[in-house]
């Protein structure tokens, strides 16, 4: 097994790592304490990550795709992540404190999540700077199993499929599987809205506008976000559209403190 120079010696004596075009197989940089780690253009197979922290990890940096497959990220802390061109397949993200990660022209294919996603983004669409290196307008997103990860702040935009995804099971999200139809109803019922409640719903509608104009079919909202500022506002959306048949059964339990006999939030299966 080859480990790259910089692991050969203590991660304390060269607290960096650089991985430029090369092919690592089953290599291991579990522990590693490092200020900055930059993979360009490389490919990763079952390579075990464990519990390194890295102050500023480069993931793919580079117009060339890294590739990571059946690697093993559990417990790993990374300070500001940078994912340019980017492929993750059957990875193992498990244990994860993670935060502010733009995910950039990134494939992400049958992983799965525990931990905490904080403040991110994904998105289905590739950035116009590497278009022309992926080939493609769009990234693959696809058998994802999110169930285990807490994700305050994450959004997915840009055409996310989330029926392709395993998504978080609880009343703290509200997810709309057709959002199209569910601000078709609103739109058509806002004119018997109260009217000192218009403001704060008509706030919630653009934002989901925004999201499908951006190519998302599906919404997924933390409910802090979506009853923060007028939780009236948005109690009067989420009574239409359980009305509507537009959320799926709730789980038993308040969402955000919320008093149960309140109208409770969705939860995805």
């Amino acid at each position: 097994m080859r480990q790259p120079r910089p692991l050969r010696g203590t991660a304390t004596d060269e607290p960096w790592l650089i991985i430029d075009h090369e092919v690592l197989r089953g290599v291991s940089f579990a522990g590693a304490k490092l200020l900055t780690f930059t993979a360009v253009g490389s490919r990763f197979d079952n390579c075990v990550f464990e519990g390194v922290s890295v102050d500023d990890a480069e993931l793919a940096a580079g117009a060339d795709r890294s590739e990571y497959t059946d690697c093993v990220f559990e417990g790993v802390r990374l300070g500001r992540i940078h994912a340019g061109v980017a492929r993750f397949i059957r990875c193992s993200f498990r244990n994860v404190r993670l935060r502010n990660w733009r995910w950039g022209a990134v494939d992400l294919i049958d992983c799965t999540f525990s931990g905490v996603l904080r403040s991110s983004l994904i998105s289905g669409r590739v950035p116009d700077e590497h278009r022309s290196a992926v080939g493609r307008d769009s990234t693959v997103i696809s058998g994802n199993d999110f169930r285990r990860l807490t994700m305050p702040g994450v959004e997915f935009v840009g055409g996310v499929d989330l029926s392709r995804q395993r998504m978080p099971r609880s009343s703290a999200y509200l997810y709309l599987r057709d959002a199209a139809s569910a601000l078709s109803i609103a739109e058509t019922a806002l004119q018997g809205c109260p009217a000192e409640l218009r403001d704060g719903v008509g706030l919630r509608l653009r934002r989901i506008r925004n999201l499908l104009d951006g190519g998302q079919r599906q919404v997924w909202i933390t409910s802090k976000r979506f009853f923060g500022g007028r939780p009236d506002a948005a109690r009067w959306l989420v009574g239409l559209w359980h009305a509507a048949g537009q959320l799926p059964d709730p789980p038993d339990e308040p969402a955000y403190g919320r008093p149960r006999s309140a109208v409770p939030m969705h939860l995805m299966s």
